[in-house]
């Protein structure tokens, strides 16, 4: 096989092969030479103990230096030749799931690539799409530009190390407009710094999500229960609230009149989820507003233990009251 090198046992091998790029093709070239990596796990071993394998597409011959196998195979070995399986290939793809530059260079190159890389592809039917870092939302936003998305659900996840949510901002900036199907918003795992995400322009941004349905806060620390107010002001078409150890850094119960009046002619909840051990603020913000009026669904987490004030039992006695319109309550008790 041409531009094919065999290893014997005990030889070290070589970091990997050099592809020429082809001059018509350079893409190609690139994503082959990047997935030579992975592959040096996924290729197949012949019984004399020695494996030449070659990428073979349009006519066009990539060859790969041959890989040492285990030592205990015969001593003889001698080079064998085989063609790269497609499921090799797919494989690889898989590895790079979370990479969507990579992923829509796989998509024109052959059919076979094209099916497996759109398999890890934002796209619907519940498939949700996770952004960790500014890095991520750029990707998405390339995504955008190259295809249709139909995404339905995006999850922004605050930074690793600092749990920063800066990158929501960059989210709402470069793909306002452009997720015409996105009906689930979820954030988790952060801390909102209004300064770092610049809440007014955000806020404004987000208001062009118009499809957005559901909103899901999962350990996430807020500057006050008002954010949470002025986000359901900048969703007017939320149907669904859900709020998971959800707490603020200052204890602020605002003036509920003023917050009813911004919030009114607005909002009809009909799902309403608040599971908040550090979150009276939250619990009032919803019992003093007609929030919850329209709910026909509410889940409740109940913490029996009051603050200093008492004030933790009264709030959950006020929200359950305003829940006129509910079909189906459930409230869980919990000690702390």
């Amino acid at each position: 096989m041409s531009g094919t090198s065999c290893v014997r046992r005990g030889e070290l091998v070589s970091a990997g092969p050099t592809f020429p790029l082809n001059p018509k093709q350079p893409k190609r070239g690139r994503i082959i030479q990047k997935l030579w990596r992975p592959l040096q796990h996924f290729a197949s071993r012949d019984a004399k103990g020695l494996v030449s394998v070659s990428a073979v597409g349009n006519g066009e011959d990539v060859a790969a230096s041959a890989l040492p196998l285990d030592a205990s195979t015969a001593e003889d070995a001698r080079t064998v030749g085989v063609q790269l399986p497609v499921e090799t290939w797919w494989e690889i793809i898989d590895c790079l799931q979370q990479d969507w530059s990579a992923l829509l260079v796989c998509t024109i190159v052959c059919q076979a690539w094209h099916v497996r890389a759109q398999a890890h592809l934002p796209k619907g039917n519940g498939h949700a799409v996770g952004l960790l870092s500014r890095q991520d939302v750029i990707l998405l936003s390339q995504c955008s530009r190259a295809r249709a998305l139909h995404t339905r659900a995006v999850h922004v996840y605050g930074d690793r190390h600092t749990g920063s949510l800066a990158h929501l901002g960059t989210f709402a900036a470069m793909l306002s407009g452009k997720l015409h199907r996105l009906e689930e918003l979820q954030i988790l795992d952060c801390t909102w710094k209004t300064a770092a995400l610049k809440e007014t322009i955000l806020l404004r941004r987000l208001s062009e999500f118009t499809s957005i349905r559901t909103l899901r806060l999962q350990n996430v620390i807020l500057p006050s229960a008002t954010t949470i107010a002025n986000l359901l002001r900048a969703l007017p078409d939320l149907r669904s609230l859900k709020c998971a150890s959800v707490s603020t850094t200052k204890k602020q119960y605002g003036d509920a009149a003023i917050l009813d009046a911004l919030l009114r002619p607005l909002m009809d909840l009909q799902r309403l989820d608040l599971d908040c051990p550090d979150g009276d603020d939250i619990i009032h913000l919803f019992a003093s507003t007609t929030l919850a009026q329209y709910a026909r669904t509410a889940v409740i987490a109940v913490y029996t233990r009051p603050d200093r004030k008492g004030t933790r039992t009264t709030n959950d006695q006020r929200l359950i009251h305003r829940l006129t319109s509910i079909s189906q309550l459930s409230i869980t008790f919990h000690d702390t």
